[in-house]
C-alpha cells in the first residue's frame, strides 16, 4: 500500500537567535530556507529555517514535526500503526508525492506536515514567519500546493472500512458489499483488501481494492446452513523518532493488516413444491361424484430436499352456475365448501388419482350434490410441512389458475327455447305457423352443446351410453295467443286478456328446429321428431285469423316430461329431468304476428296547396287597390259554397292540389304494409283526376250535392233557373265531365303532399300529373275546377310485387259463405268524394279584347247603300293605314274573346232581398269603353312598330268616345260609327271594367269569379287605326257570305265566302285565309247579345286564282271558298260573320245577322231563307274589308245604340 509523507519542515536547529552553522551552508535536501524572519517572539537569519525534508530512508523521506525546536540528527525510532485521521492524510499526501524531489513539491508537504500536525506553532504563526519569502522559492506558490495536496488526500486517505451482505434469491444468492469512507465521508478508492469465507458459500471475488463508491461481490449457496466471512485490510505504519530537547521527525514507511469483524448469515437452497389436477370426467351425471387427478410439481430453478415428502390439501367447491364463476377464487367460500380430501408427495413429477374413499364430504351426500360447476381447489400450506420440508419451501402454494380443474356435477338438464313466427305481418287468408328451436345449454363447459350437455336413458345392446340415440326424449307444450293491443316489444309479458286459440305439443329427443304446424315431415321425423300436434280452439283457422296480434308461447315442463320419465324409470321431480322448468314468459317480437287490415283514406286540399303563396302575385284590378292572383273564397263571397271553400286562381298560376294519405282510425290493427323484407314501407298508389273547365251550375250541383245540404233560397232558385237539381253524393257525374288533367301519386307512407308533377322524396316516391289534350295547368281555361282522388286495389300492382301477396279486387268467400278472405290489399277502394269541401278551384273569366275599324254605309244618303259588292278596300301609302275620304263613317267592331280555349264565361247570383231586384243567376257583365285620338303621322310612325300599353299624355283628350254595356258573353260587339271630317291619323283604344256593382250592392260572387287583372288592348294597334285623306284611289278586296239551307236539328251546315278583289288591287292585299264564327241569334233585335257558338276552322285562299301581273290584280274577279261542316243540335236560328285575313292579321269583318249568312234550325226542316229574311232584314249583306264594309241593314236602323 502507498502511503504518502506529508512532514516537510527543514527544522529548527536552535531556539531563538540561535543559528545552526553545520546547516546554514547549504541545504541539501529537496525544499527551500526560508529567507531571514521574526514573528516578534524569535528571529532567523540567514539559511536559519527552512522548510524541505530533514532526511531519507531509503526511499522514505523524512519531516520535521517540531519547526520550533531545533534539529539533530536522529537516533532512535519507535513504530505505530497511524490511527489518527490526520496522520492517515498525511501518510495519504507523503505516498503520493514521495517520489518527486522537486523543491516546490516537498517544500508545499513540509508546509502542510507543519501547518496540520506540529504542536510547537499554530497556522497563523507558520504564516507569519514565511510571509518572508523562500530563498530561492515561491512561499505563494508553495502554500497553494500544500492546500491543494492536503485537499487530495483529505478525499484518498480511507479513514473506516466496512462489509455488508443482502441476498438476492432467496437465500440463495446475494452480494457481499465492500467500501472505505474519508474523513468527509466520502467514498476512498484504492484500498487492498481480502476476504475469507466458511460454511456453504462460494464467493466470487476474494480480494480487490475498493472503488469510489460499493463494491458489490456475488455470492451463491452451495447448501443449506449458516455462512459466515471476514474481510482483511492495512493501516499504515508510522515510525517517529522522540528528543525531549530537538526536533522530532516522522516519516511512514510499511504497513500493517487490520480484519473486519466476522459477518454470519444463513443460506438455502429454496424450492417451491406446486400441485395441479385435470378432473378425470368434466361432466358427472347424478350419483357420481366429482373426482381429480392431482400431480405434484416444483419450480424450474427449485433443488428437492433430500428425504422429504409434500403434504397437498383439497377443497371441493361449488356449485356455480358458470365454469369462469368456478375458476374465479374470489367466488371460493367456506359457505360453498362440499368436499375436503389430501395425499402426501415424496417427489415432483407424482400423480394420483383420487378414489371416492378419498374424498370426505363436509355437507349433503356427495351423489346428490345439485347441477352446476365444482372446482377442486389444491394447497400447500408451508406450516403444515415437516420442518425439513419447511426451511427451504420458499411459501405457501395455491393452484389458483388451473381451468381443467372444474367439473360439471348434472343433477338435470338446462334449455332454452326460442321460436321464430312464420311472419311478423300477415294479411288475412295467409297460413300461419312458428318454428321452435330447443337447444341445450353448454354444461360441460367445452364451448358445444352435443350429447354430453343431454341426459340419457340405458343404453341397449350395441348402444353407446352418452350417444345422440340415447338421448331422452322431451316433450315442449305450447299454443298460439290472441293479444288484444299491438305487437310485443321485446321483453315484456303476455298481456292479461291474452285468448288462446291453438295448442301445440311437440316431442323430440334432439336439439334443433320443427316447425310447429301439426305435421312431422320425413326430415323432422329422421332429427328425432315423434310428435308434432297443433289442435285449433273452435271457431279459428290458421288461414283465416281475424285481424290482431298473436303470440306464439312455448314451454319444457318437468311435470309434461311423460316420455322422459319412462324411458329412464326416473320418478317425476320438480327438478327432473329439467333443472327447472322453462317457459317463454317474455314476449319477443320474432314469436309474434300482426294479421294487419291497411285501409288507406285519401282527402285533398286545394287550398293548402297555395297555403304559403296567398299573398303572391298581386295584379293590377279594375277596382281601388291591388288583388291577389292566389286567394281562397268561401261561403262569404259565394253562400251556396256551404262549408265549402274554392281556391281561386289566376290564369298564369299553376292549378295545384295537396293529397293527404292516412290510415282510417275506424279499423282495428290498421297499419302500413311492409315489403317481404319486413323493413321498407310498401308503394301506395293514388290516382288523381281535374275536371273543369265547368259552368258555375255545374260546380254548384256538385258541390252542393257532395255537402248534401243547401240553402233554400239557393236550392230554389238553382232549381227555378236552371231546372236542375243538386246531384246526390252516390250520383256517378265524373264520367260525363270535361277531364283537364290526370295525376299518379306513388308515396310510402302516410303524410300530405303537393300534387305539382315533381316527387321529393320524403315518401313521395311519383307524383306524375298528364294534361288533357290542348290543357295547360298554368294558362287553364277559366271556369270551375273540381280535384277528385281515389286509391283503388287493382291498382296496387306494386304493393303487390313487394309483398307477394296477389291482388284481391273483392272478398273471397270462406266455408259456410263467409267473407273469410277479404279483398286484398285493402277492405275496400276509397274514394274521394267529387265536389268535397277543399277540392274546388276557380279560374275567374279573364277574356282577349280585339277590335277592328270598319266603313259603314250612310243611311242618310252620305254613304253607299245601293247593295253592291261593297265599296274597294283602299290602303294608304304613306301609313299602311285605311284610307277614307273626308266624311266617311267609320266604325268599330269590339271581340270580347276567350284567352285560352275551352274558356267559361261564368254567373253570378245576386243577393235575395236587395230592394227592386229579383235574386237571379245571371252572367257577369263588363262595360267596354273606347276612345278614339287623332294623332299627327310622325307619331303613328312610332305607333306602328312599337304600339303602347296604354294612351301617352301626349295623345290628348279623344275626339269620340264610345261605351258598350252589359257585354256578358264572349263574342263580337259592333260600336256606332263615327263620321270624321278632318284628315290625319285615328286611333282607337278599347279597355273594359267588370260591371261588379248592380242597383245598391256589390256582388262577391261576381267578383270571385271574375279577373282582377286590367283588360284592354295596345295603343297603336293597325287594326284599330285609319287615316283620313281628301282623296282615295279606290282598289282592294271584299268578302261576302251565302250559308247554306236550312236544317232540322241535328243537321249539318256550312258557310261560302266570296272573295272579290278589284282590278288594280295590291297582291298583297288578298286575304289568306277566311274562318267562319257561327252565332246563335238572341230573340232581341241586338245582334250584340247573339251568342258565339263555335269558329269554323280557317280555310286557304289561293292566290293562284287571281291574275296577277307585276304585283297588282289585272282584272276583278271573284274566288269563293267553302267552310267545313258543323251540326247544330239545338233549335234556332243560326248565322255566320265571316273573318278575312291578311299576313295571318285580321282584315275582314263580316257583317251579322245577314239573310245569306243565316240558317235556320227546326224540329221540322225549313226550306230557303226568305221567310227569315223578312223578318230580319230587307237588303243584301254583303262582307266588308279593313277599309271597305257593307253594311246589313237591321230593323233597328243601323248600329247598336242602345247601350250608351
Amino acid at each position: 500500500m502507498r502511503w504518502l509523507a506529508l512532514l516537510v519542515f527543514a527544522g529548527m536547529l536552535s531556539t531563538i537567535l540561535v543559528s545552526m552553522p553545520a546547516r546554514a551552508e547549504v541545504l541539501k535536501q529537496p525544499g527551500y530556507w526560508i529567507n531571514p524572519t521574526s514573528d516578534g517572539q524569535v528571529s532567523y537569519g540567514r539559511h536559519g529555517i527552512s522548510l524541505s525534508v530533514t532526511g531519507y530512508h531509503g526511499d522514505n523521506p523524512e519531516y520535521c514535526i517540531e519547526m520550533m525546536y531545533r534539529y539533530i540528527t536522529p537516533t532512535a525510532w519507535e513504530s505505530r500503526v497511524v490511527d489518527s485521521v490526520d496522520y492517515k492524510i498525511a501518510a495519504s499526501m507523503v505516498a503520493a508525492h514521495r517520489a518527486d524531489r522537486s523543491d516546490d513539491v516537498q517544500a508545499a508537504i513540509s508546509y502542510a506536515i507543519h501547518e496540520h500536525l506540529d504542536p510547537s506553532i499554530t497556522p497563523d504563526r507558520l504564516r507569519r514567519l514565511t510571509d518572508v519569502g523562500l530563498e530561492g522559492g515561491d512561499i505563494a506558490h508553495v502554500r497553494q500546493l500544500a492546500a491543494q495536496y492536503w485537499q487530495e488526500a483529505t478525499l484518498a486517505a480511507p479513514q473506516a472500512f466496512s462489509s455488508e451482505y443482502s441476498y438476492a434469491d432467496c437465500h440463495k444468492s446475494g452480494v457481499i458489499k465492500v467500501f472505505a469512507k474519508n474523513a468527509v465521508g466520502g467514498y476512498a478508492s484504492g484500498v487492498p483488501f481480502s476476504i475469507q469465507s466458511q460454511g456453504p458459500i462460494e464467493i466470487k471475488q476474494s480480494s480487490g481494492t475498493t472503488t469510489d463508491g460499493i463494491l458489490e461481490i456475488p455470492w451463491t449457496a452451495t447448501g443449506n446452513g449458516s455462512a459466515a466471512y471476514t474481510v482483511t485490510y492495512s493501516d499504515p505504519i508510522v515510525h517517529s523518532s522522540h528528543n525531549d530537547n530537538a526536533q522530532d521527525i516522522i516519516r511512514f514507511e510499511g504497513e500493517q493488516s487490520r480484519i473486519v469483524p466476522e459477518i454470519r448469515f444463513d443460506v438455502a437452497l429454496p424450492y417451491q413444491p406446486t400441485v395441479s389436477s385435470v378432473v378425470p370426467r368434466v361432466r358427472v351425471e347424478r350419483g357420481s361424484v366429482p373426482l381429480d387427478t392431482i400431480v405434484m410439481g416444483m419450480n424450474e430453478s427449485g433443488t428437492w430436499p433430500q428425504g422429504v415428502s409434500i403434504h397437498v390439501e383439497g377443497s371441493l367447491y361449488g356449485p356455480y352456475a358458470s365454469k369462469e364463476q368456478a375458476d374465479d377464487a374470489t367466488q371460493w367460500s367456506n359457505g360453498l365448501l362440499r368436499a375436503e380430501s389430501a395425499h402426501d408427495f415424496s417427489a415432483p413429477g407424482q400423480s394420483y388419482t383420487l378414489k371416492k374413499s378419498d374424498v370426505t364430504a363436509t355437507k349433503e351426500a356427495l351423489d346428490e350434490l345439485p347441477t352446476g360447476w365444482y372446482r377442486w381447489v389444491w394447497r400447500i400450506i408451508k406450516a403444515h410441512q415437516s420442518p425439513e420440508a419447511q426451511y427451504p419451501m420458499l411459501a405457501d402454494y395455491t393452484d389458483e389458475h388451473d381451468v381443467n380443474e372444474t367439473a360439471l356435477v348434472i343433477h338435470a338438464m338446462q334449455v332454452e327455447l326460442a321460436s321464430q313466427a312464420s311472419a311478423s305481418t300477415a294479411v288475412p287468408g295467409q297460413k300461419l305457423w312458428d318454428d321452435v328451436t330447443l337447444r341445450v345449454k353448454d354444461v360441460n363447459g367445452d364451448s358445444k352443446t352435443d350429447t354430453g350437455d343431454w341426459l340419457h336413458r340405458p343404453a341397449k345392446a350395441g348402444q353407446s351410453a352418452d350417444s345422440v340415440e340415447t338421448q331422452i326424449p322431451l316433450t315442449l307444450t305450447g299454443g298460439l295467443y290472441m293479444v288484444p293491443g299491438t305487437l310485443p316489444t321485446g321483453g315484456s309479458a303476455l298481456p292479461p286478456g291474452a285468448v288462446k286459440i291453438a295448442d301445440a305439443r311437440i316431442v323430440t329427443n334432439r336439439e334443433g328446429t320443427v316447425r310447429a304446424d301439426g305435421i312431422v315431415s320425413q326430415a323432422e321425423s329422421a332429427a328425432g321428431v315423434s310428435e308434432d300436434v297443433l289442435t285449433m280452439k273452435d271457431g279459428y283457422r290458421l288461414d283465416d285469423l281475424p285481424s290482431g296480434s298473436y303470440w306464439w308461447q312455448w314451454s319444457a315442463r318437468n311435470a309434461d316430461q311423460k316420455a322422459a320419465r319412462e324411458a329412464t324409470n326416473h320418478a317425476a321431480a320438480a327438478d327432473y329431468p329439467l333443472e327447472h322448468d322453462v317457459a317463454m314468459i317474455h314476449a319477443d317480437p320474432r314469436e309474434s304476428t300482426e294479421v294487419l287490415r291497411m285501409q288507406p283514406t285519401v282527402t285533398s286540399s286545394v287550398t293548402g296547396a297555395y297555403k304559403d303563396a296567398q299573398s303572391f302575385g298581386t295584379i293590377d284590378g279594375d277596382y281601388k287597390g291591388d288583388h291577389s292572383a292566389v286567394s281562397v273564397v268561401d261561403a262569404m263571397s259565394i253562400p251556396w259554397l256551404g262549408a265549402a271553400k274554392a281556391q281561386r286562381v289566376e290564369k298564369g298560376r299553376r292549378l295545384l292540389d295537396t293529397v293527404t294519405v292516412g290510415l282510417d282510425p275506424t279499423v282495428k290493427h290498421n297499419r302500413w304494409y311492409v315489403a317481404g323484407d319486413a323493413s321498407t314501407p310498401v308503394t301506395v298508389r293514388v290516382r288523381g283526376a281535374l275536371y273543369g273547365p265547368l259552368s258555375r251550375e255545374e260546380a254548384q250541383r256538385i258541390i252542393t250535392g257532395a255537402q248534401g245540404t243547401q240553402a233554400s233560397h239557393d236550392r230554389q232558385s238553382s232549381q227555378n233557373a236552371q231546372g236542375n237539381k243538386p246531384l246526390d253524393a252516390t250520383d256517378d257525374v265524373a264520367d260525363a265531365l270535361p277531364v283537364a288533367a290526370r295525376a299518379v301519386l306513388d308515396v310510402s307512407q302516410p303524410g300530405t303532399y303537393v300534387i305539382d308533377g315533381a316527387a321529393d322524396g320524403a315518401g313521395e316516391l311519383a307524383d306524375t300529373v298528364t294534361l288533357g289534350e290542348g290543357f295547360d295547368l298554368i294558362d287553364p281555361p277559366s271556369g270551375w275546377y273540381l280535384w277528385q282522388w281515389s286509391i283503388a286495389n287493382a291498382d296496387q300492382t306494386q304493393l303487390a310485387k313487394q309483398t307477394g301477396h296477389a291482388i284481391r279486387v273483392s272478398s273471397e268467400s270462406g266455408e259456410g259463405g263467409g267473407e273469410s278472405r277479404p279483398a286484398y290489399p285493402f277492405l275496400h277502394d276509397v274514394t274521394d268524394k267529387l265536389g268535397s269541401l277543399d277540392e274546388n278551384i276557380i279560374v275567374p273569366t279573364t277574356p282577349s279584347l280585339t277590335s277592328l275599324v270598319v266603313t259603314q254605309s250612310d243611311d242618310s244618303g252620305n254613304g253607299d247603300s245601293s247593295g253592291a259588292e261593297g265599296k274597294v278596300r283602299t290602303v294608304d301609302d304613306a301609313t299602311g293605314l285605311l284610307a277614307v275620304t273626308e266624311g266617311s263613317l267609320v266604325g268599330d267592331t269590339v271581340s270580347v274573346e276567350a284567352s285560352t280555349p275551352q274558356d267559361v264565361w261564368l254567373q253570378w247570383k245576386q243577393k235575395a232581398g236587395v230592394s227592386g231586384v229579383d235574386a237571379q243567376v245571371k252572367p257577369i257583365s263588363v262595360t267596354l269603353h273606347g276612345a278614339l285620338y287623332a294623332v299627327d303621322e310622325a307619331r303613328w310612325a312610332q305607333l306602328r312598330d312599337s304600339p303602347l300599353d296604354a294612351v301617352p299624355q301626349w295623345a290628348g283628350e279623344p275626339v269620340a268616345t264610345r261605351i258598350v254595356k252589359e257585354v256578358d258573353h264572349f263574342g263580337s260587339y259592333d260600336v256606332e260609327p263615327v263620321k270624321v271630317s278632318k284628315p290625319g291619323v285615328y286611333v282607337w283604344y278599347w279597355q273594359m271594367s267588370a260591371d261588379l256593382y248592380t242597383a245598391d250592392h256589390v256582388t262577391e260572387e261576381a267578383w270571385a269569379q271574375w279577373t282582377h287583372r286590367l283588360v284592354h288592348h295596345a295603343f297603336g294597334l293597325t287594326s284599330e287605326s285609319f287615316v283620313v285623306r281628301e282623296d282615295v284611289r279606290e282598289t282592294g278586296c271584299s268578302i261576302r257570305t251565302e250559308a247554306s239551307d236550312d236544317v232540322p236539328v241535328g243537321g249539318q251546315i256550312y258557310d261560302t265566302a266570296i272573295i272579290t278583289c278589284l282590278e288594280g288591287t295590291p297582291a298583297g292585299q288578298i286575304p289568306d285565309t277566311v274562318d267562319f264564327p257561327l252565332y246563335r241569334q238572341d230573340q232581341g233585335d241586338d245582334a250584340n247579345a247573339d251568342t258565339l257558338v263555335t269558329v269554323l276552322p280557317a280555310t286557304a285562299v289561293d292566290p293562284a286564282n287571281f291574275p296577277i301581273v307585276d304585283g297588282f290584280v289585272a282584272k276583278t274577279t271573284a274566288v269563293r271558298v267553302e267552310s267545313a261542316k258543323t251540326t247544330v243540335d239545338s233549335e234556332g236560328t243560326y248565322y255566320f260573320a265571316e273573318r278575312g285575313y291578311v299576313d295571318g292579321a285580321q282584315g275582314f269583318q263580316g257583317a251579322r245577322r245577314c239573310p245569306d249568312e243565316t240558317v235556320r234550325a227546326k224540329e221540322l226542316a225549313q226550306t230557303g231563307g226568305a221567310a227569315i229574311a223578312v223578318a230580319l232584314v230587307s237588303a243584301g249583306c254583303g262582307g266588308s274589308g279593313l277599309v271597305i264594309r257593307r253594311i246589313c241593314t237591321r230593323m233597328t236602323g243601323g248600329a247598336r245604340k242602345r247601350r250608351h
